[in-house]
């Protein structure tokens, strides 16, 4: 496992596979998220110590996906994958308010390095299963998530254990792929 290949950085921008970045803390469900889309179904998981890749075909792009661990250790690594990137899926456990303010943080570290502000982030407001969950526009709120002024970006709430509303924010990310 390591980063990416020259191979992988030459097909960026040229119609090749599309680098999709899964981040998220520890147990904000990225992981799960991802198998999802790649198994259509839940998978249980442990937390990603280093990274997990997958390629997928989806609405008509292939889409090489890097969930990359969400472990404290495993973070500042995230930004070593950040320039290759064509886009970010961001996932925020919306059941954990005090692990939304840890994210914030995280997400501010992160995209702090992020040069490339025209990519599209997705952000994922996991666990709307759950009793006292947050809420899309309350987790974006508490993420200020505005303040980062991506050109292209969405929010969308959804339960990565049932695949609920995961192909809605795909289905939108995609489009963005295909636009740029």
């Amino acid at each position: 496992m390591g980063c990416f290949s020259s191979k992988e950085a030459g097909a960026r921008g040229r119609g090749g596979s599309k680098s999709v970045l899964f981040l998220g803390l520890d147990g904000s469900g990225s992981t799960t998220v991802m198998y999802q889309l790649v198994l259509g179904r839940k998978v249980d998981t442990i937390p990603t110590l280093g990274f997990n890749k997958e390629v997928i075909t989806y609405n008509g792009i292939e889409l090489e996906m890097f969930d990359l661990g969400g472990v404290e250790k495993v973070r500042p690594v995230w930004r070593q994958y950040a320039p290759e990137a064509d886009a970010i899926v961001f996932v925020v456990d919306g059941h954990d308010e005090p692990r939304v303010t840890q994210a914030k943080g995280e997400l501010e570290k992160f995209l702090a390095e992020l040069k490339d502000k025209s990519i599209p982030l997705l952000l994922f407001v996991n666990k709307n299963d759950l009793p006292g969950y947050l809420g899309v526009e309350a987790v974006e709120e508490k993420l200020n998530i505005k303040a980062f002024a991506f050109s292209a970006y969405k929010a969308v709430g959804c339960c990565g254990k049932t695949g609920d509303e995961i192909k809605a924010g795909m289905d939108w990310l995609t489009d963005q792929l295909k636009s740029s």
